[in-house]
């Protein structure tokens, strides 16, 4: 629920003390008067959903605000009303809704729960539960069903939903065109995803080949190549390229619009530098971002892979070297905290802006420490486990960067060195760990930054530590780690997958190398794993697996790259200028490392 208005915020134990205990009151009201209301007591309302019957407290209603506010805070017929009828609500998800109007909590399940309680949260006007709805129906998009999901934000006019597709669309268009998913846009849902300095492809010929493609596929449809030719940036394509391909394209030669646009490009790029009209503008500003891995592999260094280019670069420089610590995302920066370097462990945190492509320093952490899970949640950032010299840890903290501030939060029910952490559903999972010399957990935990609590939930089939995790939707898939051998080298020979849904792990297919500490992320419905270590050696190789056909496919092999004991990675979209400042790397025949 929401602090208490008027409440002073302060920095002391006490007062945090004090929050807690407000906070946890709070959770009992609430709960306590959503136990009422489901056994039916001391009601005031019916809601008629469908064929079924919600009793309900108007004033607990009214605290929703929106619709039902509107409703009984003002001279309207259904004030006064013992029933009230709900005509636009799924009855299979009202009863969840009314779990968050009392709790502030809800289980928005699958992508079809999600879309109702988004219909349900938007005729009632609960703009919280709008938001986070279609945030999580984001954490089910993939190239499969986003083109679904994108007619239906556009049919009930959830404009900040269909921009949320657009937006995987562009970042997923290469994989949408190879499934030839792209045919079934609309051509204004094409013109959408062009538009977008935003779209990430290999190469900008690619978008024109999609458009042929497009057209091709809708008999009748040539005159659309006016509308969506205007979208190829041309100024990133060879002038060879437009002058043999794109000039030769009987689309192109047979509409004249088309063929102006080709033919005032070549014009401006060929003899009158400097000249632009109106014509040639748009094609000229080059596409912004790019997909991007960021990789720490132990020196103070990063390193940049970009899957689309199959290219390696080594990105500025941090003032640390962090090794044995992840890395992530958190608000469109790249962070990096604690860890060991050259002079021991280090309690410093850095990140990198991509706006000015440069590393700072936020300042020390409360505590060092390493082989911590980093993850981001919210607009936080949470430290979990970890170990010291001496000891294992289960403290967990909480970084705020709007204020560059540290606080501790409810610490793990058990300690956890190299644990796996991610975020799925608006929660945390923190994955096995080892908690004593002998002892890698098989247990996980889940947290709720709402309750600020520690949930046991299903345990895996096998203990782990060091293990890489990454998530695809509701399921979190979790690859090799260490197992109980006393030391942190010999890898686990199988990977599991948990359904936050189902509270269930399952086994899935064996990588091709077994991996501790491996770096991992998730692009595009696959995972991809970076080097890591098994009894024998580092490894070098880089696998991806493809969770709808469970199978592992080796894709490059770079010896100069990923040769250490632990690698940590994020995605990271990555604004293209930069790839000029930063060093791409070759190998011994002086050709670039393309993996």
């Amino acid at each position: 629920m929401n602090d208490p208005g008027g409440q002073v915020e302060c920095s002391s134990q006490a007062c945090s003390s004090n929050h807690e205990e407000y906070c946890e009151h709070c959770h009992k009201v609430t709960s306590y008067l959503n136990q009422l209301r489901k056994t039916g007591k001391f009601c005031d309302v019916v809601l008629l959903v469908g064929e079924e019957t919600f009793p309900a407290h108007k004033a607990l209603l009214c605290s929703a605000g929106g619709y039902f506010s509107a409703m009984f805070e003002h001279d309207l017929r259904e004030k006064n009303a013992r029933e009230i009828e709900l005509p636009t609500v799924c009855p299979s998800i009202m009863d969840g809704v009314l779990d968050y109007i009392y709790t502030g909590e809800i289980n928005l399940g699958d992508l079809t729960q999600s879309q109702n309680v988004l219909i349900a949260a938007d005729y009632l006007n609960l703009a919280r539960l709008r938001e986070a709805s279609m945030v999580h129906m984001k954490s089910f998009l993939t190239t499969s069903n986003f083109l679904h999901t994108l007619t239906f934000a556009e049919q009930y006019n959830f404009e900040e939903l269909s921009e949320i597709v657009c937006c995987f669309a562009q970042s997923n268009f290469t994989a949408i065109v190879q499934e030839r998913k792209h045919l079934e846009f609309t051509v204004d849902q094409l013109v959408k995803v062009l538009k977008s300095d935003d779209l990430v492809v290999e190469k900008e010929e690619y978008v024109f080949d999609a458009i042929v493609q497009w057209i091709m596929h809708h008999p009748g449809k040539e005159g659309n190549i006016s509308t969506l030719f205007p979208h190829v940036r041309l100024c990133e394509i060879p002038e060879s390229t437009i002058v043999d391909k794109i000039l030769r394209e009987n689309l192109i030669l047979s509409n004249e619009n088309s063929l102006n646009v080709a033919l005032a490009h070549l014009k401006e790029v060929m003899y009158l530098k400097g000249f632009c009209d109106d014509q040639v503008a748009a094609n000229r500003k080059p596409r912004q971002v790019v997909e991007a891995v960021i990789l720490l592999s132990g020196s103070n260094q990063p390193l940049c892979y970009i899957q689309s280019m199959q290219g390696w670069y080594l990105m500025p420089s941090m003032q640390w070297e962090h090794k044995n610590t992840p890395i992530t995302l958190c608000n469109g920066k790249l962070y990096v905290t604690s860890g060991r370097s050259g002079i021991g462990l280090i309690a410093q945190t850095e990140y990198y802006n991509p706006q000015t492509n440069t590393w700072s320093s936020t300042g020390s952490l409360p505590a060092s420490n390493y082989w911590p899970g980093l993850v981001s949640l919210h607009g936080f950032l949470y430290l979990v486990g970890g170990r010291t010299p001496t000891s294992r840890l289960k403290t967990v903290w909480r970084y705020d960067p709007r204020i560059n501030q540290w606080d501790m939060v409810s610490s793990l029910r058990e300690e956890r060195s190299g644990p796996a952490v991610v975020t799925c559903m608006n929660h945390i999972y923190a994955i096995g760990g080892r908690k004593n010399p002998n002892e890698d957990l098989s247990t996980c935990e889940r947290y709720s930054p709402q309750t600020n609590e520690w949930k046991q939930v299903a345990s895996m089939k096998t203990g782990r530590s060091l293990a890489a995790a990454a998530t695809i939707g509701h399921r979190i898939f979790v690859i090799g780690g260490s197992e109980d051998s006393g030391m942190y080298q010999l890898a686990i020979p199988t990977n599991e997958v948990y359904d936050c849904l189902l509270d269930e792990w399952s086994l899935i297919a064996r990588c091709h190398a077994d991996r501790v500490a491996p770096g991992i992320c998730s692009l595009a419905n696959n995972i991809y794993i970076f080097g890591g270590r098994n009894q024998q050696q580092s490894l070098t190789t880089v696998e991806v697996y493809d969770s709808t056909t469970d199978k592992w496919q080796v894709t490059s092999n770079c010896d100069k790259l990923l040769n250490t004991f632990s690698i940590s990675c994020c995605v990271f979209y990555l604004p293209k200028k930069h790839l000029q400042t930063f060093t791409r790397l070759t190998n011994n025949a002086g050709q670039n490392l393309d993996c």
